[in-house]
């Protein structure tokens, strides 16, 4: 059996010679690191947030256009002034607004439709605005006289044909 036995001063050229981090640049490393997964994880919970919030409001524009649908069906030209009113779709509650305002012309109406959800009802996610005109107004009730674009009157409905498109765009 062979033994070794080294002096102190062998013992510090022996350890310098050893490879590795010291404790210093392994607590460095790891904050640099912390740091690092901190910045990564503010950025996925935005995303994450940005995600509901649009998705949120592409729901409320469903419920906005399928209001405005019912709307037309059941009044096609609806009275001035603002209703409310609560409606259930795709799991969630909404409350909607729909406000019917006058414009320059007497039989077209201006309607503003907005979308909340119930538990927020002053945050509004959609609106939209769309324009309904008078079914009962007819060509007798205007006189038959229809305007040109200088002003010159010109008389009755003109006889068309519909125009039907094929596959390119172009007309038959």
């Amino acid at each position: 059996m062979i033994c070794l036995i080294s002096t102190p001063e062998q013992s510090r050229l022996n350890n310098s010679q050893v490879n590795g981090f010291t404790l210093l640049e392994v607590l460095i490393a790891m904050a640099v690191l912390a740091l690092a997964l901190m910045a990564l994880s503010g950025s996925m919970n935005q995303a994450i947030k940005n995600q509901i919030h649009h998705k949120d409001t592409t729901l409320a524009h469903y419920v906005a256009m399928y209001h405005l649908g019912d709307m037309k069906l059941e009044e096609p030209f609806p009275d001035l002034g603002t209703t409310r009113g609560d409606i259930v779709m795709l799991n969630r509650e909404w409350r909607w607004t729909q406000s019917v305002l006058k414009t320059t012309e007497e039989n077209l109406r201006r309607i503003e439709v907005s979308v909340a959800r119930k538990e927020e009802p002053d945050y509004q996610l959609s609106k939209i605005i769309a324009f309904a005109g008078n079914p009962e107004q007819s060509a007798s009730q205007r006189g038959g006289q229809r305007s040109n674009q200088d002003g010159t009157q010109r008389g009755g409905t003109q006889n068309r044909r519909p125009a039907t498109g094929n596959n390119n765009g172009t007309r038959r």
